[in-house]
């Protein structure tokens, strides 16, 4: 089987816009981009059937997922539901927003855990693009993330340590170099042939852009000693592929593939993160960037408004340091 060429053509698509309408009663932002293993990671944990209903259900509508751990227990339901409901109609204007909770994983146990999103429906299309604009609402009340239920693949293909530099652009040549070298290009060969027989096939075009997009993330994470032992998140831009499921293909490719390099070693592959606070899976909560942001008003820790009296102040737990990640973006 004769290879096909994936050599360098285009430059990256991916790109950044701020947060639009902050209201009087969100924070503005901007905020960080929050990072999913796969397109339905925001649904995982919701009834097979109550996800086809929710698909269903007519009218303007969008999903919440609601920052920590609160909405796991089905308990809090009703409290978090009222606070939607009025953050909706005192932020949004909205007269009779309507909430659907998840429910319990465990039909047997009504008080079993359940996923952290909800669906907001019977709203305006208006109050529905103005709040996908803002992607994130973070008021005193609730921090939330807004998501339409056509859900895209997540920018993020792997996650990898191991390699002897903190310095992303290096880690960006070593991936892109793999991606594109004889052992790469026999996977990719044979994912671009047998996608030829389907309705919308997969060309050589697409994954050159995909792996043109290629863009890096350090996440400082620390070892014994406090010493910096940063994993690198490898983000693409899915857009560029001409469906949903070739990402799947090109995800299971690139994470089975050895990355070595003679300048910084060997990196390894690592299994995704999960944030209890954002529910990305790039990052442990103790890296969590929201607590962070400027006027943040939901769960964590927030950094002092005069450095010089922070003596003292307690710190994020978990592994310290620094995440060093998009600020802004367009939504999840």
């Amino acid at each position: 089987m004769e290879l096909l060429s994936f050599s360098k053509t285009r430059t990256p698509r991916i790109s950044s816009t701020a947060p639009a309408l902050p209201l009087d009663i969100c924070t503005p932002g901007p905020f960080p981009i929050i990072y999913d293993s796969h397109a339905a990671a925001p649904l995982d944990d919701v009834v097979d059937d109550q996800v086809r209903e929710w698909l269903r259900t007519p009218g303007s509508k969008l999903l919440l997922r609601i920052f920590g751990q609160s909405a796991r227990d089905p308990k809090n339901h009703a409290a978090i539901a009222a606070k939607i409901v009025m953050i909706f109609s005192k932020g949004f204007g909205e007269q009779e927003p309507l909430v659907a909770a998840p429910l319990p994983i465990d039909e047997t146990d009504p008080d079993a855990r359940t996923a952290t999103t909800f669906l907001l429906h019977g709203i305006s299309e208006r109050t529905m693009t103005a709040a996908l604009e803002m992607r994130i609402l973070d008021s005193k009340d609730l921090s939330m993330q807004a998501m339409p239920l056509e859900l895209r693949n997540s920018p993020l293909v792997l996650l990898i340590k191991g390699f002897t530099t903190t310095r992303t652009e290096i880690i960006r040549e070593v991936v892109d170099k793999k991606w594109r070298d004889e052992e790469s290009s026999v996977g990719l060969t044979r994912i671009v042939v047998e996608s030829a027989t389907e309705n919308i096939p997969l060309t050589v075009e697409h994954v050159t852009d995909f792996i043109d997009s290629v863009s890096i993330i350090r996440i400082d994470m620390k070892g014994t000693g406090a010493l910096l032992v940063p994993h690198f998140a490898v983000l693409t831009d899915p857009d560029t592929l001409p469906a949903p499921h070739f990402w799947f293909y090109l995800r299971e490719h690139f994470q089975s593939l050895a990355y070595r390099s003679n300048m910084v070693g060997t990196g390894t592959i690592l299994p995704y993160l999960n944030c209890p606070l954002c529910h990305g899976c790039d990052h442990p909560r103790g890296l969590c960037p929201f607590p962070l942001v400027p006027g943040w008003q939901g769960e964590g820790i927030k950094p002092p408004s005069n450095p010089k009296s922070s003596k003292g102040r307690a710190r994020p737990s978990g592994h310290g340091g620094k995440y060093e990640g998009p600020r802004k973006g367009k939504r999840d």
